[in-house]
């Protein structure tokens, strides 16, 4: 005599069904849940609104082994704890976009294009407006010395390494933002078809600077500096260096 045994395994939300063809099969009735915790014994496809936070309600689907975030409200991108978001109105028809992350709102980009960072309120004039309330700073692109920078634009900043200087970018031209620390100071006066002139050789922030002034109008003067000498990559120390270089 031969026995069968078949043991079978259901859940609550499996259900039988007849299809088009006439045959039996089990179909899973998936849950949708709203609750603050996570539901017991989910089935692959149950759908779960995590409400623990009744104004920020999260979406999860459940993939067979964990709940996997779907979306949250419409207007925000968030990562699982909802500590980390991009967040689209956070108030009716305010047109904000407000970047936050590990809680803290960290940027936002305000109806008129202002962008703030460190502050809720962007000055109006301002394109980029940064709050400094966690004592950082503003840490410009350093190079050796601004000729290293490729292709350089009006109104870039940049911060020479070599010099200890910051520069702006202006008229074409690199100009050092402060002058400070004048060591080495040398005058030369010109002779032969340079007898009109002097010439003031010293270092600015450890950058070579060369002053060339007429003595018969003081409001004449022109400057070299290793930004338009570069191969002189030494302070100019004699009256032939200083005639020899190229000026502005």
């Amino acid at each position: 005599m031969f026995y069968a045994f078949c043991i079978q395994i259901s859940y609550a939300q499996e259900i039988r069904v007849i299809d088009n063809k006439g045959t039996l099969k089990t179909a899973i009735n998936n849950r949708v849940t709203s609750s603050s915790t996570s539901p017991i014994l989910p089935l692959e496809g149950d759908v779960w609104f995590d409400n623990a936070d009744a104004s920020n309600i999260i979406t999860k689907i459940y993939d067979g082994t964990s709940w996997i975030l779907v979306n949250t409200k419409v207007n925000k991108l968030q990562d699982a704890d909802g500590d980390t978001k991009v967040e689209v109105e956070k108030n009716t028809d305010e047109d904000i976009i407000r970047f936050q992350t590990l809680g803290t709102e960290r940027m936002l980009i305000n109806s008129t294009g202002n962008v703030a960072i460190g502050n809720p309120n962007p000055n109006a004039k301002a394109i980029l407006d940064l709050t400094n309330t966690q004592k950082f700073a503003l840490l410009l692109p350093s190079e050796l010395i601004p000729v290293d920078i490729i292709t350089p634009t009006d109104g870039m900043l940049m911060y020479s390494s070599q010099n200890e200087n910051a520069y702006l970018r202006a008229g074409s031209a690199w100009k050092p933002i402060t002058f400070n620390n004048v060591t080495n100071e040398l005058i030369f006066e010109g002779t032969a078809a340079n007898s009109n002139f002097y010439y003031v050789s010293m270092l600015i922030n450890n950058d070579w600077k060369v002053i060339k002034y007429d003595k018969t109008d003081v409001n004449v003067e022109v400057e070299a500096t290793v930004l338009n000498n570069p191969g002189q990559t030494a302070q100019p120390t004699t009256l032939a260096q200083c005639e020899s270089l190229t000026y502005n």
